[in-house]
C-alpha cells in the first residue's frame, strides 16, 4: 500500500520546504482530466496544452521496470497500452487478512487527502 512511506515523504518534504506538498487526487484526474490538468498546470506555473491529455500507446518503446507477476502488473500494463486517461472504476475484494493494515493506514491517507488539489 505504501501509505506510511507516502506520509513520511509528505512530512519530510513539508519540513524541508516549509510548504505543504502538492497532492494530486487520481480520482479527480481520471474523472475530469481536462480541468484537473489545467488546475495542476496553474498551480505549478506551467502552460497547459491539450496534448497532455493523450499520448501514443507504445509498449515497445516504454520499458517500465517492475517485477513480473506482482499484484500491480496490470496497472503498469494498462498504463503502457493506454493513450489517454480512462475513467474505469473497478471494484475489488479487499483481503480480510489486510484489514488491520488498511485501518492503520487510513488516518494517514485521510490526513494527506485534506491537502489534495481540488
Amino acid at each position: 500500500m505504501g501509505w506510511i512511506q507516502h506520509y513520511n515523504l509528505f512530512k519530510k518534504v513539508q519540513s524541508l520546504t516549509q510548504q505543504k506538498p502538492l497532492i494530486i487526487d487520481s480520482d479527480i484526474l481520471i474523472k475530469y482530466p481536462y480541468n484537473y490538468c489545467q488546475l495542476i498546470c496553474d498551480k505549478l506555473g506551467l502552460k497547459f496544452d491539450k496534448k497532455m491529455l493523450s499520448w501514443e500507446a507504445s509498449p515497445e518503446k516504454n520499458r517500465l521496470l517492475w517485477k513480473k507477476g506482482t499484484t500491480y502488473n496490470h496497472f503498469y500494463t494498462n498504463a503502457i497500452n493506454s493513450s489517454n486517461f480512462i475513467n474505469k472504476e473497478t471494484e475489488i475484494d479487499f483481503p480480510e487478512d489486510l484489514v488491520s493494515l488498511l485501518e492503520e493506514c487510513l488516518p494517514l491517507y485521510e490526513y494527506m487527502k485534506k491537502y489534495r488539489l481540488a
